[in-house]
């Protein structure tokens, strides 16, 4: 039987092996930098240890993009929310659809703790511990990720797309008001040329809420600036709840989560 040590160690071994796959991983911030341990600690002192260890080395994680969200993330700092059946619990990250937890009641100063989902109303057990959640987890993701074959060739970005991917990074845009139903940002165009469509994140402050924006910017001529209007998942999440920002440079890969190339 694997020893909590092992699996601790399995842990740092798998997010290691993660951290040099850049593609499948994104750091929302450094532990020890960022004072996530702070913050954790203000809201209990009974966090599990190896959760601990994972926010003092890691920070908060996102995991295997899919679309433009991650298919599992460990938060840079836990969320106290209060369930209207099962009271306080901490929520420290997600897999797939489920958000995560620790329960209060079985956190002890010390001692691990189990990680739980809410499964059709019921507060269900998905691992005894904080390590053995993200061993299991993060190692189901990894061996589903498509490997390049000898011989095959990347594929690459055409001419006229490296273009795009240049001038789209020179399209600036800052936010400028919001309403009942809009948030509203001014955009520039300081490229060379016009682009259609501009991709910009969306992500509720909560962080229950990840995905993009079309912008439309077939009218900004080289040189101008326009306010615009952006709907921005109104329909699940008040403007005023809602944070925009810019996603990574495409690759050849991703190419088809942007909509500057359709």
């Amino acid at each position: 039987m694997e020893t909590l040590i092992e699996k601790d160690r399995l842990m740092h071994t798998i997010m290691e092996q993660l951290l040099r796959i850049p593609a499948v991983l994104e750091r929302s911030s450094i532990g020890k930098e960022s004072g996530d341990i702070t913050a954790a600690l203000s809201l209990s002192s009974a966090f599990p240890p190896s959760y601990i260890e994972f926010l003092t080395r890691y920070g908060g994680v996102k995991l295997f993009r899919e679309g433009f969200g991650y298919q599992m993330a460990v938060l840079p700092t836990p969320m106290k929310v209060d369930d209207d059946d099962y009271g306080d619990l901490y929520q420290f990250g997600w897999y797939h659809d489920s958000f995560c937890y620790f329960s209060p009641t079985f956190m002890k100063p010390g001692a691990e703790s189990p990680v739980y989902e809410i499964d059709d109303g019921e507060l269900v057990m998905v691992a005894p511990s904080f390590s053995e959640w993200f061993s299991r987890g993060a190692t189901a993701l990894l061996s589903q990720q498509p490997l390049m074959g000898e011989g095959e060739l990347a594929v690459t970005f055409s001419e006229q797309e490296q273009a795009i991917v240049r001038r789209r990074t020179q399209y600036q845009w800052h936010i400028t008001g919001r309403t009942e139903k809009f948030v509203v940002i001014n955009m520039t165009n300081l490229s060379d040329a016009t682009l259609d469509f501009i991709t910009i994140g969306v992500r509720s402050i909560d962080r229950s809420l990840n995905g993009a924006v079309r912008v439309d910017v077939r009218d900004l001529a080289v040189g101008m600036s326009k306010d615009i209007p952006l709907d921005c998942y109104s329909e699940l999440v008040h403007p005023s709840q809602v944070e925009l920002f810019n996603l990574p440079e495409p690759s050849p890969a991703t190419r088809s989560m942007y909509f500057e190339f359709q």
